[in-house]
């Protein structure tokens, strides 16, 4: 039997809140039995959701002839801004909604299109008059103009949702939900592009340091941005690490693209096989119930969910409050709770470390042959020289691969140890929260790939010359 079963939750049956018998507790146990009833898995769920609509969005940029900014603003440096702004907009919209949970009754897909149409309109006459006032480009556009970018979405929200915005307080709700957890992953514009400058900057030995050291920071994020996320329910999960490992994975990924020395892509590539390793290692030792053989813990879990309930109601809740055997039930159901959510959390780590390099390269294929690949930084090296676009292709290639053996692995010791299908559980997580994983992919990818590019003030040597010819 394959299971899927949906734990982005955390469950703490030391909190009131999550304990037998609280409404939490009875709304993820239900998640818990429809999850175990599922048994079909789809292999198409990674491609036609998560990969073609971000990666049409972060090619499509490149598509609009670019000048030397010296030659100032021009029609498709807009063009390419405003296809950026656009997929970023209705990236963070699909997922801040799906995540405090907005129904399409409070908040349709027309009105979140209409948002993003104005927030790109009343872009223009702002950077213009940010340009008019500084210069063209700005430093660091994408870091410096970031206010700009929320205003116009505010005013888009005020603009579409009208009354609704303070009369439904589903609004007021989500944003008191969510606002923290978004500025931790904003944060990341600024974190990982720094890491970038110290990478290019130092040695090969200073390099796989640093690159020890991005584990480090990777879950320090994640703690920061669960404990931020902790009233977002069976979404607390699923945005902790989503949040961090697509943008990290992605930058993780423009490192290896660029790494000169293959000892130090074996050794990068090595530590973080290593890490995923250490991770399975870790679940597969995970303790459970002694009371029940491991391979036998869902399938105990699926049969106190479907035989009876998991906690009594108000009419039955003397007859078995001293009942030991319903304390053991409790006690399967928990830690089936709880081993699934720390597979999922590996196997989402996995699924991006494997996707991301894949999206990368085929953008980085694409975009080389177009003559704006010239003013990006990270592209510029591979723009009409095969030999070096091969080689970084096959580097990431080769880090995608090695990457796959963790979740390989992860398989094997679900299926052999536990007795579920690591595919079916990825499948199900993917297909629960495949708006959230949409949007925050549309929203990172055209922003990062782009981040590099001259016309939006990108320059890591601080020199800020832009009308000098760099490539």
């Amino acid at each position: 039997m394959h299971y899927g079963p949906d734990f982005s939750f955390r469950f703490r049956l030391q909190d009131d809140s999550c304990a037998p018998g609280s409404r939490e507790y009875d709304t993820w146990a239900g998640l818990l039995t429809i999850a175990l009833s599922s048994n079909t898995v789809r292999a198409s769920y990674s491609v036609d959701k998560f990969l073609a609509m971000p990666l049409f969005a972060a090619i499509i940029p490149t598509f609009f002839p670019l000048k030397h900014p010296r030659e100032g603003i021009t029609v498709g440096y807009y063009l390419n801004g405003v296809s950026i702004i656009f997929s970023t907009s209705l990236g963070a919209l699909l997922h801040w909604t799906a995540a405090t949970d907005f129904t399409s009754a409070d908040f349709s897909f027309r009105e979140k299109l209409a948002m993003c149409v104005v927030a790109v309109v009343i872009n223009v006459p702002g950077t213009l008059l940010i340009y008019s006032c500084w210069e063209f480009p700005v430093p660091f556009s994408f870091v410096i103009l970031s206010p700009l970018f929320f205003f116009n979405l505010s005013f888009a929200l005020v603009v579409v949702v009208r009354r609704r915005l303070w009369t439904h307080p589903v609004f007021k709700r989500s944003l008191d939900l969510y606002g923290a957890c978004m500025n931790l992953q904003v944060a990341q514009i600024i974190i990982y592009p720094a890491i970038s400058v110290l990478y290019d900057k130092v040695g090969n030995t200073q390099r796989i340091l640093l690159t020890t050291f991005f584990p480090i920071i990777k879950y320090g994020l994640k703690r920061l941005i669960k404990r931020a996320g902790k009233r977002l329910g069976e979404y607390q999960t699923v945005v902790a690490v989503s949040g961090v490992e697509i943008c990290a994975s992605l930058y993780q990924s423009m490192i290896m693209q660029t790494v000169p020395s293959t000892v130090a892509i074996g050794i990068i590539m090595g530590l973080d096989v290593v890490q995923g390793m250490l991770a399975i290692k870790f679940f597969a030792d995970r303790h459970v119930d002694p009371s029940v053989p491991r391979d036998k813990i869902f399938d105990e879990a699926e049969s106190v969910l479907t035989t009876k309930p998991v906690a009594p109601d108000a009419t039955t809740a003397k007859k078995y409050q001293s009942d030991k055997q319903l304390r053991v039930r409790h006690r399967i159901v928990t830690h089936a709770l709880q081993l699934a959510n720390t597979a999922e959390s590996i196997l989402l780590v996995e699924y991006y470390e494997v996707i991301v390099p894949i999206v990368n390269g085929l953008f980085l294929l694409v975009a080389a042959q177009f003559h704006s690949a010239r003013y990006n930084s990270r592209i510029a090296p591979f723009y009409h020289d095969r030999d070096q676009l091969a080689s970084s292709l096959f580097s990431l290639t080769l880090y995608s691969l090695l990457q796959g053996l963790s979740c390989v692995a992860m398989h094997f010791v679900m299926k052999y140890r536990y007795g579920v299908s690591a595919i079916a559980h990825l499948s199900f997580v993917l297909e629960r929260y495949h708006q959230s994983i949409l949007g925050m992919m549309l929203a990172w990818l055209p922003v990062i790939l782009h981040f590099t590019l001259m016309h939006y003030g990108s320059d890591f040597t601080f020199r800020f010359h832009f009308q000098d010819d760099y490539w």
